[in-house]
């Protein structure tokens, strides 16, 4: 890959520069009814995350017509960590449960917020399943790592 393409990309954007999967879903925020979730969860002491952050914090963007999450960013302290578990993320549809994202996360984001990580994303997706729950929305069933019903 060249070095000017790189230098172009950000979480935004694929290696072309093109706008990523998930940017082009909700390009619109206000018309899309997309809702923004954020989960949080002590990082471990000892990392750069705890030095810098103290907490991993997760912001997350569902489609609510079909709880899927349409964008994603992380407070990970390198961009590398944050564009690679936001492609891990997005267009994950929660009604297959937490399980096998977190599976995913287990096997490929080796790192020691690996736990914090996944504790942060299930509040979010708490917080997410709860709203729908009060407005009386229809959510497909969401399942938590231990397939416990969420919603």
């Amino acid at each position: 890959m060249r070095r000017g393409v790189m230098a172009t990309a950000n979480a935004h954007t694929d290696p072309a520069g093109r706008p990523s999967k998930g940017l082009r879903r909700v390009a619109g925020f206000k018309k899309s009814g997309v809702v923004l979730v954020t989960g949080y969860a002590k990082a471990p002491e000892g990392t750069s995350m705890h030095q810098v952050f103290r907490h991993a914090g997760v912001v997350l963007a569902i489609d609510p017509a079909t709880d899927t999450i349409v964008d994603a960013e992380f407070t990970f302290v390198t961009k590398l960590a944050r564009r690679f578990v936001r492609d891990l993320v997005v267009d994950y549809e929660l009604d297959r449960g937490l399980e096998p994202l977190f599976k995913e996360l287990e096997e490929r984001y080796l790192a020691p917020s690996q736990q914090a990580l996944m504790v942060a994303i299930r509040s979010a997706v708490q917080r997410y399943s709860e709203r729908q729950e009060r407005l009386g929305k229809k959510s497909r069933r969401i399942r938590a790592s231990n397939g416990e019903r969420i919603t």
